[in-house]
C-alpha cells in the first residue's frame, strides 16, 4: 500500500454573499451534485479519503434533527465536511451538539444567512477542527495522509441459485454458489438452505464477510439483518438462495 496527501477544501457563501457551497479534493470539485440551501454534508473514509456519501439538510425548514441523526450514527474517525449555502438558521440544540461532536467550537455563534464551513473528525473534542464563519464567503482547507488501496482492474462476481424440485412429496436438488473472478467462495459449513451471502471490499476484491442464514431461525435472521445494517457505503454484496 502507498500513501499520499490529499487536501480537502470547503467553501460557503451565505445569502448575503455568494449564496453557494462547494467541496473539493486537491482543487477538484468532488461531484457532490446539487448543493442545496442549508447545511451540505460530505463524509469521507478516514483511511483512504474515499467519498462515502453526500447529503443536504434545509435546517430552516426543520431538517436540523435529521442532520443530527446522520452525524450521530457515524463511527469515530470519519472525516466530515460541512458547508452552509444561503442559510442554516434555526439549528436545534441537538444539531449544534452534533457539530460539536465533529470538533466545532463556534457553532453556537452561527447567525442566520451567515457563511459557515467545517472540516472535522467524528469524536474530536471541541476546538480540534478546521472551521470558519463570516458574513462574506468563507473557505477552509485540511490536508490529510491517506492510503492508496490496491486497485482491482476486473472484478467479476457471479451468484447462482438453482431452485429445488418437489417430486413424490420429497424436496430434491437445489443449489447455490458464489464466485469471484471464477473462483468459488467457500462458506464455513458450506452453502446451506436459506440465504448465502458474501461482502466484498470494492477496492481489492477481498471477501470481508461470508455466511449462510436460515430464514426459519429467528437468531439467524437477526444475524443477517445486523450484517446488512453494518455494511459500509460502497461494499459489494452477493446473495444466492438455496
Amino acid at each position: 500500500m502507498r500513501s499520499k496527501k490529499i487536501t480537502l477544501t470547503a467553501t460557503s457563501g451565505g445569502s448575503k454573499s455568494s449564496n453557494r457551497a462547494e467541496f473539493c479534493i486537491n482543487n477538484t470539485e468532488i461531484g457532490f451534485g446539487n448543493y442545496q440551501t442549508g447545511i451540505n454534508v460530505a463524509v469521507f473514509e478516514e483511511g483512504t479519503g474515499n467519498i462515502l456519501f453526500c447529503s443536504s439538510f434545509n435546517t430552516a425548514l426543520g431538517d436540523s434533527d435529521m442532520f443530527a441523526e446522520l452525524i450521530e450514527k457515524l463511527p469515530p474517525g470519519r472525516i466530515v465536511a460541512l458547508a452552509v449555502k444561503g442559510d442554516a438558521g434555526q439549528l436545534t440544540d441537538r444539531a449544534k451538539q452534533a457539530c460539536k461532536s465533529l470538533g466545532s467550537k463556534k457553532i453556537d455563534n452561527l447567525q442566520p444567512y451567515q457563511s459557515y464551513v467545517l472540516l472535522g473528525i467524528k469524536g474530536n473534542a471541541p476546538g480540534w477542527v478546521t472551521e470558519s464563519m463570516d458574513w462574506p464567503e468563507t473557505r477552509v482547507s485540511y490536508t490529510v495522509d491517506v492510503t492508496i488501496p490496491k486497485v482491482v482492474n476486473h472484478l467479476i462476481v457471479e451468484a447462482i441459485s438453482k431452485p429445488s424440485l418437489v417430486k413424490d412429496n420429497m424436496v430434491q436438488g437445489g443449489d447455490a454458489q458464489i464466485s469471484v473472478n471464477g473462483k468459488l467462495v467457500d462458506l464455513e459449513g458450506g452453502y446451506r438452505a436459506g440465504w448465502n451471502m458474501i461482502v466484498l471490499d470494492r477496492n481489492n476484491g477481498e471477501v470481508k464477510k461470508a455466511g449462510s442464514y436460515n430464514p426459519t431461525l429467528p437468531s439467524e435472521v437477526e444475524s443477517l439483518m445486523q450484517t446488512i445494517e453494518e455494511l459500509s457505503a460502497g461494499e459489494i454484496v452477493a446473495i444466492a438462495t438455496k
